[in-house]
């Protein structure tokens, strides 16, 4: 018998429905401003492990060239370069929208086994797509979010199925060498154990057949880890690193609600319903759901670049327990209205993601722009066209578009890679000099830095004004660049003959 009161099935309202969500998911997934990372995620890795020219020392530095470097996302830079070299900008935003897409219909097909009300599921979709929108950038992060929805959903089913010991050690050694928050995925597989073990001495699952595939499949995900280009090094330095705090790095900052309310209104709604809806269906969910929705929402609110993952979490954990507890009064809610207003919402809500997705795209969505709020473009053609070559000290978001730029006439003191390039030493160097802490000048007199390029508004460019043996070759409203007289002393005569301003229009296109 037909079902009057599911008015999502209807043909017209499903077809709305889908069709607001895709493109919502075209807003939030092809975004085109290039962040700071960008030229790193594309330029750092251009050839296979097995080649000469890969890199496993830090050659792109001047203070320590001979430092070990683990790139922990080698892979996932040689896929994006692979796909800029063939397919330019426009094969970049299309990767990263299929990304997207690939982590929607995952969250979606999760959904739909665990949601009768299909409005429970569009207004969740909406808000986990939402949540999940904050940073989504190209980098190598977004294969993480796939391969955590997959494994987090096959963990979460009844009884893990006999396929997961085949596939375990080769997702390891794939996720291992695409990002370095692999390590997520070998927590969830020992938390699965755990809690399989748990259930098994308390005699709640008396057969062993459960504990004995997660205990199989845990260990081969962790031997097949082991698989990259730098083994045992890699688990080492995602040891010492995850944990560690990158004040300095906003995404890396614990989430304030007092000053990132507006941002992350998606957040604090999908956190509170998850959370509630968890709650009041305390005796029914599973622990396992239960520790792992507690433990990615701490993770969230202790880092704010984990915000994504909680919501990956709630959207395949709590959908259950959100359309028992609240799905009846939605529909409820639903029946009330016409099929006709049902569509006009929808109508209206595509129409203003369509809108947004316009106006944030502008007139050239198939690009992906420079901005020029947050990149030193003007700054960077004059250090092109006068064809510098330096040791520079540059301001840490623009040294990878430094890197692609002068590399390798030029070579910067640290870049956004930190940890997993540079030694602590090298870092707080920087840091001391940058933010004008203890020893500020040992970042110009421990090395052979003859070049500073930092943005007008650093602590350090007050103290550099007026540093004797340093000069001024540079500066617009956002950026200047000090060189030391004695070593570009060429520069600074030719400059004062004529305007270091460039003649010809910039791009503003990526690279």
């Amino acid at each position: 018998m037909h079902d009057k009161r599911r008015v999502s099935k209807h043909t017209a309202i499903t077809l709305a429905a889908t069709a607001a969500i895709g493109v919502l998911g075209l807003f939030l997934f092809t975004h085109n401003k290039a962040d700071v990372d960008l030229w790193g995620n594309v330029g750092f890795v251009k050839h296979w492990p097995n080649s000469p020219q890969f890199h496993l020392t830090n050659t792109f530095s001047f203070t320590e060239p001979d430092h070990p470097w683990v790139n922990h996302e080698w892979l996932a830079e040689y896929i994006f370069n692979r796909t800029h070299l063939r397919f330019g900008n426009p094969g970049l935003l299309i990767l990263k929208a299929l990304l997207g897409f690939t982590l929607i219909s995952i969250l979606n097909r999760s959904m739909r086994e665990n949601a009768r009300s299909g409005t429970v599921r569009f207004l969740l979709l909406a808000i986990v797509m939402s949540t999940i929108g904050y940073g989504f950038s190209t980098r190598p992060h977004l294969f993480t979010y796939i391969l955590f929805a997959a494994l987090l959903k096959a963990l979460l089913q009844p009884k893990p199925h006999l396929i997961l010991l085949l596939v375990a050690a080769p997702l390891g050694c794939l996720w291992a060498n695409l990002h370095g928050a692999f390590f997520i995925g070998q927590v969830l597989l020992l938390l699965a154990t755990a809690w399989a073990l748990v259930r098994h001495l308390t005699k709640r699952e008396p057969s062993r057949r459960n504990l004995l595939i997660l205990t199989v499949a845990s260990a081969a995900f962790f031997l097949g880890t082991f698989w990259t280009p730098y083994g045992i090094r890699l688990w080492s330095f995602v040891s010492n690193s995850a944990a560690l705090s990158r004040p300095i790095l906003s995404e890396w900052a614990p989430f304030n609600p007092l000053t990132q309310f507006s941002i992350h209104i998606d957040f604090i709604l999908l956190s509170c319903i998850a959370v509630f809806t968890m709650l009041v269906s305390l005796k029914r969910c599973s622990g396992f759901a239960l520790l792992v929705l507690v433990l990615s929402l701490i993770a969230a609110l202790a880092m704010r670049r984990n915000i994504p993952i909680f919501a990956i979490v709630a959207a395949l954990v709590a959908t259950r327990y959100i359309d028992e507890t609240l799905g009846w009064r939605i529909d409820g809610i639903i029946e009330k209205l016409s099929k006709q207003f049902i569509l006009a919402l929808l109508i209206i809500a595509t129409t203003v993601s369509g809108i947004y997705f316009g106006r944030a795209n502008r007139a050239r969505p198939l690009d992906i722009v420079v901005p020029r709020d947050q990149l030193p473009i003007e700054a960077m053609a004059f250090l092109e066209r006068n064809v510098v070559h330096a040791n520079a000290l540059v301001f840490f978001d623009w040294a990878e578009y430094f890197i692609w730029k002068m590399h390798p006439n030029s070579r910067v003191f640290l870049d956004g890679r930190f940890r997993s390039a540079y030694s602590e030493k090298a870092i707080q160097t920087y840091l001391n000099f940058i933010y004008a802490g203890s020893n500020p000048w040992a970042a110009l007199n421990d090395y052979p830095t003859d070049l500073v390029f930092v943005h007008v508004g650093n602590p350090c460019t007050a103290n550099m004004r007026y540093l004797e043996g340093w000069a001024i070759a540079y500066q617009d409203a956002m950026a200047v660049i000090f060189v030391k007289r004695d070593v570009h002393g060429e520069l600074l005569r030719d400059l004062s003959t004529r305007s270091p301003l460039p003649t010809e229009p910039l791009s503003e296109s990526f690279p």
